[in-house]
């Protein structure tokens, strides 16, 4: 049987103005003790009181662990390397999120690991900062040998963006985000930061943001798989305007 750890995080922002806000506080649920080569499920529940608008939650994850959410509460979900960013855009009208996480956990760990990361929002055009604080737990391993649990990164090829000038009839991009409202630019970045040309059109009352000039469809999905972006998907354009199946 599996013994999980509940670690509850309360942050109380106290501002300077006549009454002080309701207290934050989130509750991180994950296995104690976690065997080596096992998947295993988490679960995160942000209790956000009135907060309201953009928010984000970024954990960082042990190297030789892969994430993979199952429920995200209707945030962007991104991967990047052993970081993992939950962006809402338009945060969710409930007081209580709810997150849900598997991870897989490669077979060499072994020993002490820690998740750790921190929540934000926007209060009064400033940002605000919660520090999850620090999950500990341990991955269980009999069989390691000494000195055989270090894992590192492995080379990740650097996604390449082909020329935002080619002149072609018909161009492949990826689309990243989509919102009712504009998105400003410093919440664009936080779901695709990598100095890249986003294109933004008002299509059908919603404003879609995509990204490229691809000459072929399989390089435009070869880099859809690996831009982090949970949900991107590819569009095409032709002669400079976006193509709507029925």
């Amino acid at each position: 049987m599996i013994k999980y750890l509940s670690i509850l995080f309360v942050f109380a922002n106290c501002s300077f103005i006549l009454f002080a806000q309701k207290p934050i506080n989130i509750n991180f649920n994950v296995p104690e003790n976690i065997p080596a080569g096992t998947e295993i499920n988490a679960s995160i529940v942000i209790n956000k009181q009135d907060i309201s608008g953009f928010a984000k939650l970024e954990l960082y994850l042990p190297v030789g662990f892969v994430s993979k959410v199952i429920a995200s509460a209707g945030a962007t979900i991104i991967y990047k390397g052993q970081l993992l960013k939950f962006i809402w855009i338009e945060l969710p009208v409930e007081q209580r999120i709810s997150i849900n996480i598997s991870f897989t956990v490669d077979y060499r760990l072994s020993g002490y690991k820690e998740i750790y990361g921190n929540f934000y929002y926007i209060e009064q055009k400033k940002r605000i900062k919660f520090p999850v604080g620090v999950i500990p737990f341990n991955v269980i391993n009999s069989n390691i040998k000494k000195n055989e649990n270090n894992l590192y990164n492995s080379n990740i090829d650097k996604i390449i963006l082909p020329n935002k000038n080619i002149q072609q009839n018909i161009v492949y991009r990826v689309q990243i985000a989509a919102n009712k409202k504009k998105i400003s630019k410093k919440i664009i970045e936080e779901i695709y930061s990598d100095n890249s040309t986003i294109y933004e059109e008002l299509i059908n009352g919603l404003y879609k943001y995509t990204i490229g000039n691809f000459t072929t469809k399989s390089d435009a999905e070869a880099f859809r798989v690996n831009c982090g972006v949970n949900g991107a998907y590819t569009v095409t354009y032709e002669n400079g305007n976006r193509v709507i199946y029925k």
